[in-house]
């Protein structure tokens, strides 16, 4: 079973490669190949015209064959990465031939010849360089990460991705414990050139593997991957969809050999150091295992000598196929948040709570809830015969008889396992929590085909899988637990075809499709709720309701909860379609194409359909509210079936988010002469807008439609404007018929090892789907605050009863049906109609120079502005001039609310609506009939201007080196959850805005503002043993143990970001009984003259744990800013939160067994030097809301906790032949 997707995919891959033949399926911009061009020319610089110029594979032995044009040019297009050689044949010359030329997806390589006279016969060998040091060709710019780098270098989940945090103007801003397959989201948390998150683009073999919002589908493996480019600056117009930089990636082809990998990886608790915090707590390091595997096999497969395919149309040939399997497996320990619960003891579970304590030495009563209330208070006890004997507090044989499914419930908890001491919280018997250990597992499978059908047909196809889970850890061990293991499935599909029209002309067509599923089903799922509860349940018609068939929530106060959900499936996929041609005319590399991808989110949620039940032990409590230290039991409660509060959510069926993608695309690389080459491009895309496949959401928010909950003295204005109905359309907002992309890009040799470049793109960056349907759930509620007035029969056993909860049914979704009442009393969450796309412009310039000792640097500047970017505001804001001019409690005056009603189109009112009074604040809101109303707008933007300076050394004499320092400045008033940096990293949250009429006030440093980082990368074979400079003749044994060392380090430092300091709101809901007093946060007032920052390492500023209360700011800087006031501090402070100084090395060590095999042992040590990097400072400065006063003795400013990993070693090896 294990290996039979595999087994199945390798079996009809040679079909699914041949129907890509019929699919026209063109597929996305981005190319995955390389190009070679250059000018032939004889020793008096004429051009050669009609040479024959023959590019050969040297993985295949493939060639192709071009003849130089009139200008003495050649070209070939889609070139596969790799090595090739280049040979160059004219009557009357001798022979050109460049042995070694690497090839890089996305780079053009310039490959002049000056031919020589003489015979054809002569050959003159040449040894081109392994990597190019300096790029004539284009503007662009990024970093290669070829396989050698990928293989060597030290990486902690064996991410290919994540090497991008090595190169220039990037900045990750994800988690560093989370670099695995499965751990998209933080991979794709990266800026890059000064962009937003979330703007990046994602390539696999030619297909676009990103969802919406920029978040990558898909991780290959390292043993599956041939090279990765990460491009920060693409001024070419067939990237689009994109706002930042782009990751492109080349899945491996088999060659002419059979070729395999075995490879195996561990990381064992011992090995690894302790954090810097739980060193100061002399805590031990936490227990954890971990297992990665990987075997890579590949080679030629020749289909026409197999049973079956032979005599089969287009099967003739050669085939190569590569394919590879991955594992992971983790083990760690469970930390809960306790480390005991309360659950019910055996005597409970039958009735019996004749020892039941609560706080105090006084054992509670339970009060018969089927007697009636006297001036308020119950007198009843309950009274069971227990051993023949009436005693109080047991139901066994008393008025009140035991429910089947509350005793099931109860039965369903394990026992305690722990004394319980009188003085301890109120519940029943007290189990300590056994520790969980937590079993992640990963499984990638991935396989890919090549063939050449002839010498102008060459077609590829590939597809990965990965399957994840990562289950909950459990505090009961129970099945009926409300835990689950999340699930993940990843697909991705390629198929490509290249075709040679003419010598000069390449046709591209290529089909992907890629999904990501994801979900977490409960350890209880396929719980039937009609007989699961020891063969009784609730009606059938009720269960048949139910979305989600697992334990019901079940909620006793004091007692540990059981039961949940099942969390909905959410899946993401694509189907990506994409044709280009390519042609050379004169000195003209011209290129068109055009791009489609249709973009789907499906969201399907269960969310509260199990149905909820509390029990709080107000119906066994003397006065009717709730259990005390001396009355009532949310056991007993239980027990009865007595429930206090309850609730059930029908959700529609599912959504499904829509977007349509389509560019058209021209680009000229145009080589005026040797030294100028002008990229020349111009991208057209449309993308109508996000639409539902059942127009089961809002495109927007009408702010002046008139609301029909308004009455004649109190007009409302706003309503949700749902797709396709009141003439609405079925898309949201403004996106536009088309967009222009102009690109334009220079590169000017002024010597032969010189370059100046400049270029310019103007880029449309991705929006993300978003699912806003209000009215598509519907939850149907029971609660009871208090039994006082109640009679007997109405408040026991009937309404509440947990074998019949809802007598009067569920209620079902509106959907659309309320129209502009939809939300009346609740908040609004959506998007601004009138919301446009966000756009980036890129610029760049730099100067690049070989030196000496095959070295380049490269000194540039790199710019981006962009605009349109997305931020969520709260329009229902109080205007300022009623704010400013409030004194004291004036806006939390009550007031009659002029809109109050019981019932909402048929439906019972909620929040707002239903009450009585409103606070005087609501009524002046724009929409009072609303209590936030968000909309996502598009008024962000930043700037970022950068100096980028980077020195590499191509591999030569077994080192190679690769160092950047970029000095940055980035500016925005991006606050939004979407753009904005993940938090996890030591990068402050900047939560916003201040005021929500008032976005330029939030324009100050953007969260990921790194002004300096440096990174250094060194691979180096040590030289010393057999073909090594030094110690080459030792014999076999001893270069078994001193040949074939190698040593590699990376090394990053920088700074952190810069802070945001807000406050305790004094402007907040609990003050005046609104959510629209100001903004989502208050920012306190600056200090004049008292500055910020403190000098020291982080290491002297941490709090009490070792330096008493020491800050890492300077707190007094700040003073609170009174309610009715916006603070003047801005969003961003110049003072930053601690660095990153991070050292990962490894050292290997090779064993060549045989001539085709060898043994490689490797030895990792991640944050070598076991560095913190520390969480940024607590930023909130808390206020006493009555004095308006700092708290004191507070952890404002201190540093509380480290987000790096301690240091890590890794052990394996990798056995290849």
């Amino acid at each position: 079973m294990k290996y039979a997707r595999l087994y199945r995919f390798i079996s009809g891959l040679p079909i699914l490669l041949l129907l890509s033949v019929f699919s026209a399926a063109p597929i996305k911009a981005q190319t995955n190949y390389g190009s070679v061009r250059g000018l032939v020319s004889d020793s008096q610089n004429a051009a050669v015209a009609g040479a024959k110029v023959t590019l050969t594979a040297d993985r295949t032995h493939v060639s192709r064959t071009e003849v130089t044009n009139g200008s003495g040019i050649y070209f070939f297009g889609a070139v596969d990465p790799g090595s090739y050689s280049v040979s160059v044949e004219e009557s009357g010359f001798k022979t050109g031939h460049e042995i070694g030329l690497i090839t890089e997806l996305g780079v053009t390589k310039t490959l002049d010849f000056k031919l020589a006279v003489g015979s054809a016969e002569q050959t003159v060998d040449v040894s081109a360089s392994t990597e190019e040091l300096i790029n004539n060709a284009s503007a662009s710019n990024g970093q290669l990460y070829d396989e050698r780098k990928l293989q060597d270098l030290p990486n902690l989940g064996r991410n290919p991705f994540i090497m991008d945090k090595l190169d220039s103007n990037v900045i990750p801003t994800g988690n560093p414990q989370q670099a695995r397959a499965e751990d998209q989201n933080m991979t794709s948390s990266v800026s890059i050139a000064g962009a937003p998150i979330g703007t990046n683009g994602y390539v696999v073999d030619g297909i676009p593997t990103s969802t919406s919002a920029g978040i990558v589908t898909f991780i290959p493996s390292l043993e599956a991957v041939s090279e990765v480019k990460v491009q920060a600056n693409t001024y070419d117009a067939e990237a689009g969809r994109v706002g930042g930089g782009l990751y492109n990636a080349t899945l491996k082809s088999g060659n002419d050999q059979l070729h395999g990998v075995l490879y195996g990886e561990t990381r064992q608790t011992p090995w690894s150091a302790n954090s810097f915090y739980s060193n100061l707590s002399h805590a031990p390091r936490p227990g954890q295992a971990t297992y990665l595997y990987s075997g890579a096999l590949g080679g030629p497969l020749p289909l026409d000598k197999i049973p079956g395919f032979s005599g089969v149309p287009l099967v003739g040939g050669k085939y190569y196929f590569w394919i590879t399997e991955d594992g992971y497996r983790q083990q760690q320990p469970y930390a809960a948040s306790s480390t005991a619960v309360y659950v019910p003891t055996a005597a409970e579970r039958l009735g019996d709570f004749t020892q039941s304590d609560n706080p105090g030495p006084t054992e509670p009563t339970l009060y018969d809830p089927t007697q009636p209330f006297v001036e308020g208070k119950r007198t009843a006890v309950i009274t069971g015969m227990k051993n023949g004997i009436p005693t109080p507090n047991y139901i066994p044989g008393s008025d009140v008889s035991i429910n089947p499914i509350g005793q099931f419930i109860a039965n369903s908890y394990p026992l305690p396992n722990v004394a319980l001491a009188s003085s301890q919280a109120y519940g029943t018997g007290n189990r300590a929590l056994p520790q969980d250990s937590l079993k992640t597992r990963s499984d990638m499978y991935s396989g890919k085909l090549d063939h050449q059908f002839n010498s102008r047909w060459s077609a590829a196809a590939s597809y990965v899988h990965l399957a994840t889970q990562e289950p909950s850890g459990s505090v009961l061990h129970v099945k009926a637990e409300g835990i689950g293991v999340l699930t993940r499935y990843n697909d991705a599909t390629a198929i490509n075809n290249t075709i040679l029209l003419s010598p000069t002309t390449v046709l591209n067509v290529a089909y992907g499709f890629n999904r990501y599923y994801s979900t977490s089903p409960q350890y209880s799922n396929g719980f039937d709720q009609t007989n699961g509860f020891g063969g009784t349940g609730f009606s059938q018609g009720f269960v048949s309701r139910l979305q989600s068939a697992t334990f019901p929530t079940i909620t006793p106060s004091g007692v540990a909860s059981l039961g949940g959900a099942n969390s909905g499936p959410t899946i993401n996929y694509s189907r990506n379609f994409v044709i280009s041609v390519s042609k050379t005319i004169g000195r003209h590399n011209v290129k068109a194409g055009y791009v489609y991808r249709g973009l789907r989110d499906y969201t399907q949620s269960f969310s509260g359909g199990n149905g909820a039940y509390n029990f709080n032990g107000q119906y066994t409590s003397i006065n009717g509210a709730s259990a005390s230290t001396t009355s009532g039991n949310s056991i007993a409660d239980l027990l009865l079936g007595a429930v206090s509060s309850a609730s059930v959510t029908i959700n529609a069926p599912y959504t499904l988010q829509l977007a349509n993608y389509s560019a058209f695309y021209g680009q000229d690389d145009f080589r005026l002469n040797n030294a100028l080459t002008v990229n020349l491009g111009l991208r057209l895309e449309v993308e109508p807008g996000q639409s539902e496949a059942n127009n089961r959401f809002i495109v927007g928010f009408n702010k002046t439609i008139q609301n029909p909950l308004s009455t004649s003295g109190t007009p409302l204005l706003g309503g949700v404007e749902f797709a396709g109905t009141n003439g609405y359309s079925t898309k949201c907002c403004q996106y536009g018929a088309a967009k222009y992309s102009p690109r334009l890009g220079l590169a000017y040799s002024l010597d032969k090892k010189t370059v100046l470049r400049a270029g310019f793109g103007l880029f449309y960056a991705p929006v993300a789907l978003t699912n806003y349907s209000p009215g598509y759930s519907q939850t149907t509620t029971y609660s009871t605050s208090n039994l006082t007035a109640a009679t007997p029969a109405s408040n026991f056993g009937t309404g509440a009863y947990l074998s019949n909860p809802f007598p009067g049914g569920l209620l079902a979704p509106s959907g659309n049906s309320l129209g502009y009442l939809t939300g009346v009393g609740g908040s609004i969450t959506g998007i601004d109609s009138s919301r446009r796309y966000p756009l980036v412009q890129q610029y760049s310039v730099d100067l690049q120079r070989e030196l000496p000792g095959h070295i380049a640097l490269k000194v540039g500047y790199v710019g981006a502005h962009t605009r349109n970017f997305e931020n969520t505001v709260n329009i229902n804001q109080l205007p300022n001039r009623v704010l400013f001019a409030a004194t004291g409690t004036s806006l939390a005056t009550p007031v009659a609310n002029p809109f109050h009603a019981t019932t909402v189109g048929g439906y019972p009112a909620t929040g707002l609506v239903s009450q009585t009074t409103l606070s005087a604040a609501q009524l002046q809101l724009p929409f009072p009939e609303f209590s936030s109303v968000t909309l996502s707008e598009s008024n962000g933007y930043s700037r970022y201007n950068a100096l980028a300076v980077k020195v590499q050394r191509s591999f030569r004499n077994g080192l190679t080196v690769l160092g950047t320092y970029t000095w940055s400045s980035n500016w925005d008033n991006i606050y939004s959850s979407v753009s904005a940096p993940a938090t996890s990293d030591n990068l402050n949250a900047t939560a916003g805005p201040q005021d929500n009429t008032n976005p330029k006030a939030e324009y100050a440093r953007a969260a990921d503002d790194v002004p300096n980082r440096a990174t250094l990368v060194i691979t180096y074979d040590l030289p010393f043993g057999r073909g090594r400079a030094y110690l080459s003749g030792i014999n076999r044994w001893a270069n078994a143990f001193l040949g074939g060392w190698q040593f590699n380090d990376e090394t990053i430092v920088e700074n952190g970001g810069p802070l945001s300091i807000t406050q305790t709101d004094l402007n907040s809901a609990s003050q005046y009984g609104t959510t629209g007093v100001g903004g989502a946060v208050q920012r306190p007032n600056l200090v004049p003259g008292v500055p910020i920052a403190k000098s020291g390492r982080p290491q002297g500023r941490l709090g009490p744990q070792q330096n008493g209360t020491q800050t890492y700011f300077n707190t007094a800087a700040f003073t609170v800013a009174p309610a009715y006031t916006y603070g003047n501090a801005p969003r961003t402070l110049p003072v930053y939160g601690p660095g990153y100084d991070d050292s990962d090395l490894s050292i290997n060590k090779s064993f060549h067994i045989s001539q085709r095999a060898d043994f490689q042992f490797r030895a990792e040590a991640l944050n070598a030097f076991n560095t913190p990097e520390f969480a940024a400072p607590v930023t909130v400065l808390p206020v006493n809301t009555g004095s308006q006063t700092a708290v004191q003795g507070s952890t404002f400013g201190q540093i509380t906790s480290q987000i790096n990993y301690a240091r890590i070693i890794q052990l394996g090896g990798r056995f290849s032949f």
